[in-house]
């Protein structure tokens, strides 16, 4: 495998674990936590994943397979776009 590869291959891993934290969370609720993970609420485990997508994001920028500029010009324009749909679909 190439050494990037690798790198995307663990990009989509943690981002398959963010979606399934997401989708325990909007099952039973964010605060809540699951008998197996002990007192970790929901919102801690999904800070934790994420945290783990930016470090291999911070891999993929390092190996110049990530574009900061672009990246940084979509991040900062992501909230607005949310906020403009979410209007949109909630009135």
């Amino acid at each position: 495998m190439e050494d990037n590869s690798y790198y995307l291959v663990c990009l989509m891993e943690e981002c398959a674990e963010v979606s399934q934290v997401v989708a325990k969370s909007l099952r039973f609720g964010i605060d809540d936590s699951h008998p197996k993970t002990g007192d970790i609420p929901n919102h801690e485990l999904l800070s934790r994943e994420c945290g783990d997508i930016l470090g291999v994001i911070d891999c993929l920028l390092d190996m110049r397979v990530i574009n900061e500029d672009i990246l940084m010009q979509y991040r900062t324009r992501k909230p607005d776009r949310i906020k403009k749909y979410k209007e949109m679909y909630n009135g």
